[in-house]
This record gives structure tokens, sequence and C-alpha cells, in this order.
């Protein structure tokens, strides 16, 4: 007994010895690039002055440590993945240039991490893959007004442009082989997909992931992966609070850039046709929502199909379609809206999901009837709807949907 207990206090010192060393080096690491003016994001306070310490900056031979750092991944223990984890992201906050060559293949180990059964490990290793594949134009520290100055040398300027050139390139590699992994396991999408995206979209921006994600699915060969993982991606984009600013856009829909996102967003999401029109709906496109619930009507309807438009309905109760409720008081405005609601409505068997929409449209009528009698001068009506915007071409759009449906 008292041998045990030896041994145990003796593996404990050890590790708590190890976790210092590691902590203690990790800082001084960190101090000494600071010192030679790289700054990076990596959190702690630093050590005291140690220019008695022998660690030159060009000591560190990068492929030898990275070899270390990728075998401990393999370990067992969580707290070894961590302590990896750490230091790779570490090592590409300050040497990110001698990093380069090894990039595919670190990239491809940490792919396979985010199977780990450790949530702990899971998400410290999409923190690191987030920052080996951010976008240029979400770079720690670049803004945009710094980018376009006209004092930046040709010389700087096409050093810039590489390197933007680089990130684009490794974060659209990395939303392509996450898309992979997540297509060769349908267990773990099921697992993990969420949470996943989710968490990346708190790390990088919202937007730039799912716009990857959309350009990724566009032209998949797969139809049944692309609709579940489009159905993934709309129900985080219409429930999560990662998202609310994703949302918001989407909502307003009043720029160039909103009509882009709409757009690209649109063409995949073809891929799935409930969720197709959750996002009309999202976009206040009520009169195309509309025509895409008309072409249902030509659809092979099963049960899944059935299933998703319930989800879709609970969706429409959820507090995140507020708006849209509220503009039911608006049938004048908002023809298309009630006419979309009542074509959902048609197409559900008499489950729960129709008495919860049936009960939704009764108010309708009644208000319908109220305002006969109201002068149509008074009403405040709206001078130009969303599905008769310029700049988007919801014809193109329609065909796209009928093209997709008929693959």
């Amino acid at each position: 007994m008292f041998k045990n207990r030896y041994v145990i206090l003796t593996i404990l010192r050890i590790r708590a010895a190890a976790i210092d060393i590691n902590n203690n080096l990790m800082e001084l690491v960190q101090q000494r690039y600071n010192q030679h003016g790289k700054s990076t994001e990596c959190s702690g306070d630093p050590l005291p002055a140690t220019d008695s310490l022998p660690l030159s900056i060009n000591s560190i031979h990068v492929n030898t440590v990275l070899n270390v750092l990728v075998r401990m991944l393999s370990q067992v223990a969580i707290r070894t993945k961590l302590a990896s984890l750490e230091w790779i992201y570490l090592l590409n906050s300050n040497l990110e240039d001698e990093m380069e060559d090894r990039m595919d293949s670190l990239r491809s180990v940490l792919m396979q991490t985010l199977k780990d059964k450790s949530n702990e490990v899971v998400f410290l290793n999409l923190k690191v893959l987030a920052k080996l594949s951010t976008p240029s134009k979400h770079m720690q520290g670049e803004s945009s007004e710094a980018a376009a100055s006209d004092n930046e040398s040709s010389f700087s300027g096409s050093v810039n442009k590489t390197t933007k050139d680089k990130k684009d390139d490794y974060f659209t590699i990395f939303i392509t082989e996450l898309t992979n992994v997540f297509k060769n396991d349908e267990q773990f999408i099921k697992d993990r997909g969420s949470v996943i995206i989710r968490q990346l979209c708190a790390l990088l921006n919202a937007e730039d992931v799912y716009m990857g994600f959309a350009r990724t699915l566009l032209d998949s060969d797969n139809t049944k992966f692309a609709s579940l993982m489009v159905r993934m991606l709309n129900t985080i984009l219409m429930t999560a609070h990662e998202l609310v600013g994703l949302r918001r856009k989407l909502n307003t829909l009043k720029d160039e850039e909103s009509y882009n996102l709409f757009r690209c967003l649109y063409y995949s999401w073809c891929h799935n046709p409930v969720a197709t029109v959750s996002l009309c709906f999202l976009t206040q496109t009520y009169k195309h929502a509309f025509n895409l619930i008309e072409m249902f009507g030509t659809f092979d309807i099963n049960v899944e199909f059935l299933a998703e438009i319930d989800r879709l309905v609970q969706l429409l109760e959820s507090p995140g379609f507020t708006y849209l409720r509220l503009q039911l008081l608006e049938v004048e405005d908002n023809y298309y809206l009630v006419k979309a609601l009542y074509g959902l409505l048609m197409l559900l068997p008499q489950i729960t999901a129709f008495t919860t929409l049936r009960q939704r449209l009764e108010c309708v009528p009644v208000l319908q009837s109220s305002l006969q009698h109201q002068d149509r001068n008074d009403r405040k009506m709206k001078s130009i709807t969303r599905d008769s915007l310029p700049e988007i071409d919801f014809n193109d759009l329609l065909n796209h949907f009928n093209r997709l449906q008929n693959v």
C-alpha cells in the first residue's frame, strides 16, 4: 500500500514538473520572439528579461520540432495532445514562413485529430486549424484601409499579395478537406458536424465559412450528402447565436455584398428544397418562396421530405422568425408570404405541424376581412418588394433550382 502511494505521488510530481517546464519554455520562446518584434496572439504574462538564457531565434529547427509534436498527437494522454497543439499554435504564430513546407502534412494530421474523443482536444485543434487557414481579408491586424493604401511600395505590395493568396488557398483547401471528412464519415457529421461548424464560425468569419462550404458543395456529385450538409448548415444558420450577424445581413439584403452572399448560398442550398425555402423566408423573398413551393407539387413527396417541412414549420415558430409572424399583420404588403405558408399547409398531412401552422394562419382571414373596411389610402404600401430587386435575377435562380431537382 505504501509503495503504491509512493509511486502515485512520484508520478504526480513528475507530471507537475513537466507541465511547469513546458509552460516556462513556451513563455521563454514567446518572449524571445516578442523581443525581436514579432508580436503574436498568444496570451500569458511575459517573463522578466532573461538575457542570460542562451536561446537564439534561429536555434529552433521547425521540422524537427514538428515531427515530435505530430508524434505526440498520436498519444493517448489528453494533456499531451493539448500541449502539442499549443506548441503548433505558438510556432505558427511566430514561424509561419518556416512552417509553409509542412502545411499540407500538418493539416492532414490535424484533420484526423478532429475525430478525437476529447472535446477539449477537438476545440483546441479547431483553433489551430483556424489559425493556419485564416482568409487573407480577415488576417489578424490587417485592415482594409491598410491593404488599399497607395503608399505601399511595389515590392511590399507584391509580398502582401502573395501572403494573401497563400492564406486564401489554405482556407479553401481546409474547407474542402473538412467537407470530404464529413462526406466519408456519416456518423462523424451527425455527432460532431454541428459543433465543429459553430466553433469555426466563432473562430473565423462566419460569412467566409459559409461561402466556403457553399462553393465546395455547389458541384457535389453526391446529392444525398450535399442535401444532408445543406440541411445542417441551414439549421445552424437559422438558430445558432454565432451566426447572428450573418442572419442579420441576409435579413436586410440591402447592398451588393449581401446580394452576392444570398446568391452564393442559394445555388448550393438548392440541393435541399426545404432549406432553400427557409433561406427565402430569412431574406424575405416571399414571392420566390411561393414559386418554389408550387414546384413541390411535381416532386416525389416522401416521409423524409415531409419531416423537413415539419421542422421548417417548427422553425417558423421560433424567436428568430418573429419578424415574419408580425408581417402577417400586413396582409396586403405580404400577400405571397401568406400564400407560401398556405402552400406549406396544403403539403402537410394532418399532424402536429399542420395544426400548428393552421392555427397561426387562422388569424389572417379575420384581419383580412377587417382591412376591407379600411381606406386603402391610409395604408402605407411598400414601394418595392424583395422579389423585384433588379440586382437579383430570380428567374435564373428558379431555373437553377429546377435543373438541380431534375438531375
